[in-house]
């Protein structure tokens, strides 16, 4: 699996999501328990309990409390490529998860719904990725950054400070199946707070210049033409 972030190495991987980590230092569980929070703020599993969801590319596993406190009754998965971050993630939270190692290229199983946030935007071949991971379940979840842009551009094909290497808009997924969208304010995740965006986006007018907010967008695809 190709993972465009700069980090090449197994060795660079583990080092990556160990105690104390850049991941940590990044910030990177507060993130992950934001997005999830945002998530179900703007989306309901429309789904019988009991269900069961992977969070694909989970990290150290920090989205996955945050779907128990919400659905307690579904069953739990996580998965991700890194075997630090998949020992850290089954340490914390294997008394109500289970977690495993695998990327997409070498996922197995199926699962009623997959969870994948903030992935797919390191990705060239996103596309493909998202297909894959429908073909092992019935609602694929999206989130990622919303019309991204770099130096008032489009991010196409090199890597930018976070590691991203496309913008997604939209229509980015409509090529996978069915698609619906929303688009979401995430503060302290991705983004700023309402004031400081007033601020900014102020700041911008008056050097007329066009202001561009962070958002994120969630797709949700089902399987479709």
């Amino acid at each position: 699996m190709t993972f465009n972030h700069g980090l090449n190495t197994p060795e660079q991987w583990n080092a990556y999501f160990r105690p104390g980590g850049q991941w940590e230092l990044n910030e990177g569980r507060k993130q992950t328990r934001l997005f999830a929070e945002y998530f179900h703020r703007a989306v309901r599993v429309p789904l019988a309990p009991g269900f069961s969801v992977l969070d694909m590319g989970c990290a150290l596993g920090d989205a996955l409390p945050i779907w128990h406190e919400h659905y307690p009754a579904a069953r739990l998965y996580g998965c991700d490529y890194v075997p630090t971050s998949v020992e850290r993630a089954r340490e914390a939270y294997g008394n109500f998860a289970t977690v495993f190692q695998a990327g997409w290229e070498d996922l197995r199983g199926s699962w009623d719904v997959i969870y994948c946030s903030n992935v797919l935007e390191h990705f060239d071949n996103h596309v493909e990725i998202a297909r894959r991971l429908l073909s092992h379940c019935t609602i694929l979840y999206v989130l990622t950054p919303y019309q991204e842009r770099e130096d008032g551009h489009d991010i196409s094909g090199s890597t930018n400070a976070s590691g991203h290497v496309v913008t997604l808009s939209r229509h980015s997924f409509d090529a996978v199946g069915k698609v619906w969208t929303k688009v979401i304010r995430t503060p302290g995740a991705w983004g700023v707070t309402f004031w400081q965006e007033f601020r900014n986006r102020l700041g911008m007018y008056r050097r007329f210049q066009p202001y561009h907010p962070m958002r994120q967008i969630i797709y949700t695809i089902h399987h479709g033409p």
